[in-house]
C-alpha cells in the first residue's frame, strides 16, 4: 500500500513539475528567450507526443512575432492539433487546469488570432498564389469565403487581360465554383467560336461543329456552315455542281433552294418540254412532283375538256391522275359571277342555275380554273383576296391585297397599301408558288414571254415566266416587249434592246413608239415624227405632227405644206397614205 502511494506522489509531483515547467515557457517567450523555450517544449512532447499543452505552446512559439522563426502556417498546425488533443472540459479538466488557465476558449481564440494573421499577411501581397496557398493550409469559412473570392477576382482579371480562349479555359478548370465562372463560360465559348471560324470558310465551321459538339454557338455555326457550303456550290450557278450539292447534302437547309435554282437553271423558261428534260435529268429530286404539276398547269391552261383528255394521252406518268378527273369533270362549268345584298355567287352561264351561294365579299370572273375572291373583310375593312377553284374553296389562300387574273398560268398580285400606291408587287403561279418575289413597285403582264418589272428602286427590268432576271433592272423607263423589241430610257434618251437587254441599233431618240409590224414611230424633238424598221434603218425621215399608226399596210397621215397663191405664202395640212416602205400616196 505505502509503495503504490509513493509511486502515485511521484507522479504528480512530474505532472505538477511538468506544468510548471510548461507554464514557465509563457514568461521566457515574452522575454524573448525562444530557444528555452522550444527546448522546454520538445522536452515536453518528447514524454507525450499528444500533451496539448505543450502543442500549444509551440503555436505560441511560432506565432511570436519576435522570434525570428515566426511562421503562422506552423502555428496554425500545433493549435489545430493543440485542439484535437484537448480532452472533455469536465470538473475535473477545469480544476486541474484553473491555475494555469487553459480551456478551449483560450485555444480557439489563439487560432482565430493566427488565422487573421496569415489572412492579412496574404492580403498585403495580394497574388493568386499567396491566396492558394491560404486555402491549402487554412480552414475557416469566413476566412476561406474572402481568400477564394480575392483569389477568383485576381485570377478572372488576368484571364481578361489575356483575353483568349484558353485563358478562361484553364480559370475554370481550376476554379470551377468561383462566381465568375458563367461569365467565363460565355467569354470562352466566344472566343473559341471566333479562333475556331476566324477564316470564315465553310471548313473552318465544319472542323468545330465535328470538335465542340456541345458549344454554345453551334447553332449559329451551324447556319454559317450550310449557307456557305451552299454559297460556295451555287456562286456559278452551274448545274452539276447544284445537283452535287443536293445529293452530297441532303439535310442542307438551303437545299430547296438549290432544287429551285436548279430547276430555274434547267428549265429556264418553264415550257412542258424543258421541264420533262429536267425530271428526265434529276428524277430523284424532291422537285420532281411540283414538276409534273407544273407541266399540267403549262399544258391545260385553257381549262377545256380537250386539253384533259390530250394531256393524259401525252403525259400518262403523271402521278396525280384524280386532279385531272377531278378538274376535266368541271371545266364544262361556265361560271359568271352575281350579286347579291353585297355579297357575291356564282351562276352557270349554259342554264343560268345557281352552283354557288353569295358568300364572298368581292370576286373577279374565272380565269381557266381559278378566280379571285375575298372571303371576309380586314379589320381596316379592305380585302384579302385569294383564289377560288371550281369547288369553290381556296386553292390560294386570300393572303393579297390586290389580285390579277390568271393568264398562261400565272398571275401579278400586290401587298400593302395598295389603294394609295404603297403596294409591293410579284407573281405567283396557280399552285401559289411564287414565281416573282412580292418585292417590287409594278409588274406588268407578259409580251413575248418577259414582263416589264419595276425596282424597288425605281429602275426598269424584264424577267421571264420563270421569274429570272432576263434583264436586270437597269433603265429609269420602259415599255413592254413587242415583236422582241422594247423601247426603254436611260437619263433623257430612248433606244431599243433586245431580249438580251443589248442596245439593237446606236440611235438615241427623244421619243419612239413600240415595234408593230416591224416599224415603229421616232421623233428626235417631239414635234415631228418619222419611221424606223427594226434593224435600224430610217424608213422616213421626221416629217408628221403625230406618231404614226399603221393599219395593215398604209397608214393615214397628215403633212404641212407650203403653199404658194398670188404672191401669198400660207401653210395647209394635206392627208397622205403612207406605207410601211416609206412611199406616200396624197388623198385627194
Amino acid at each position: 500500500m505505502r509503495k503504490s502511494f509513493i509511486i502515485f506522489f511521484l507522479c504528480c509531483l512530474i505532472f505538477v513539475w511538468c506544468q510548471a515547467n510548461l507554464n514557465n515557457t509563457q514568461q521566457l517567450l515574452f522575454l524573448g528567450k525562444h530557444e528555452l523555450a522550444k527546448e522546454k517544449i520538445d522536452k515536453a512532447l518528447l514524454k507525450d507526443s499528444a500533451n496539448y499543452q505543450a502543442l500549444y505552446w509551440y503555436a505560441r512559439y511560432y506565432f511570436d512575432s519576435e522570434n525570428k522563426f515566426y511562421h503562422t502556417d506552423s502555428a496554425y498546425k500545433y493549435i489545430l492539433s493543440s485542439i484535437s488533443c484537448l480532452p472533455a472540459e469536465t470538473d475535473k479538466f477545469y480544476l486541474k487546469n484553473l491555475k494555469y488557465g487553459y480551456s478551449s476558449t483560450r485555444f480557439q481564440t489563439l487560432k482565430k488570432d493566427i488565422l487573421e494573421a496569415a489572412y492579412f499577411a496574404i492580403e498585403q501581397e495580394d497574388k493568386i498564389s499567396s491566396y492558394n496557398h491560404f486555402l491549402s493550409n487554412y480552414h475557416d469559412s469566413y476566412f476561406e469565403k474572402l481568400a477564394t473570392k480575392h483569389r477568383d477576382d485576381l485570377a478572372f482579371g488576368e484571364a481578361k487581360e489575356k483575353m483568349d480562349f484558353m485563358s478562361f479555359k484553364e480559370f475554370m478548370d481550376k476554379y470551377p465554383n468561383a462566381n465568375q465562372s458563367k461569365e467565363a463560360r460565355s467569354l470562352y465559348e466566344k472566343l473559341l467560336y471566333e479562333n475556331v471560324i476566324k477564316e470564315g470558310s465553310w471548313q473552318a465551321y465544319k472542323f468545330y461543329l465535328d470538335h465542340y459538339p456541345d458549344a454554345s454557338y453551334r447553332n449559329e455555326a451551324s447556319s454559317n456552315y450550310e449557307r456557305l457550303l451552299f454559297e460556295e456550290y451555287s456562286h456559278a450557278n452551274d448545274a452539276q455542281k447544284l445537283y452535287e450539292f443536293i445529293y452530297a447534302y441532303p439535310e442542307n437547309a438551303y437545299r430547296s433552294i438549290a432544287e429551285s435554282m436548279l430547276l430555274s437553271k434547267a428549265c429556264y423558261n418553264f415550257d412542258s418540254e424543258t421541264l420533262i428534260q429536267y425530271i428526265q435529268a434529276y428524277p430523284h429530286s424532291n422537285k420532281v412532283p411540283h414538276v409534273w404539276q407544273l407541266i399540267y398547269l403549262v399544258e391545260t391552261a385553257d381549262d377545256e375538256d380537250s386539253s384533259y383528255a390530250q394531256f393524259i394521252q401525252h403525259f400518262p406518268d403523271y402521278p396525280f391522275k384524280d386532279q385531272v378527273v377531278k378538274d376535266s369533270s368541271l371545266a364544262h362549268l361556265k361560271l359568271y359571277a352575281f350579286e347579291s345584298n353585297g355579297l357575291y355567287g356564282f351562276k352557270n352561264r349554259l342554264n343560268d342555275s345557281m352552283i354557288q351561294l353569295p358568300i364572298y365579299y368581292d370576286v373577279q370572273e374565272f380565269s381557266g380554273r381559278l378566280c379571285a375572291a375575298a372571303s371576309s373583310p380586314a379589320l381596316n375593312h379592305t380585302f384579302k383576296y385569294g383564289f377560288i377553284n371550281k369547288q369553290f374553296e381556296f386553292a390560294i389562300a386570300p393572303t393579297y391585297d390586290e389580285v390579277y387574273d390568271f393568264e398562261a398560268g400565272l398571275a401579278i398580285v400586290g401587298i400593302g397599301n395598295c389603294p394609295n400606291g404603297l403596294c409591293r408587287y410579284g407573281i405567283i403561279n396557280e399552285l401559289g408558288d411564287t414565281v416573282l418575289p412580292i418585292e417590287y413597285n409594278d409588274v406588268h403582264e407578259f409580251h413575248d414571254g418577259l414582263a416589264l418589272v419595276e425596282s424597288s428602286a425605281g429602275r426598269i427590268g424584264y424577267v421571264n415566266n420563270a421569274g429570272n432576271d432576263v434583264i436586270a433592272p437597269q433603265f429609269s423607263k420602259g415599255r413592254n416587249f413587242s415583236e422582241n423589241i422594247a423601247a426603254v430610257q436611260l437619263d433623257s434618251g430612248w433606244f431599243f434592246i433586245d431580249r438580251n437587254g443589248v442596245k439593237t441599233f446606236p440611235t438615241t431618240f427623244y421619243a419612239i413608239t413600240d415595234f408593230k409590224n416591224g416599224v415603229s414611230s421616232f421623233s428626235n424633238d417631239g414635234n415631228v415624227w418619222g419611221i424606223i424598221a427594226s434593224d435600224g434603218r430610217i424608213i422616213k425621215q421626221p416629217l408628221f405632227k403625230e406618231p404614226i399608226v399603221f393599219d395593215g399596210l398604209t397608214a393615214k397621215v397628215q403633212l404641212e405644206e407650203k403653199v404658194e397663191k398670188k404672191g401669198k405664202i400660207k401653210y395647209v395640212l394635206n392627208d397622205y397614205l403612207l406605207y410601211r416602205d416609206g412611199t406616200m400616196v396624197k388623198i385627194e
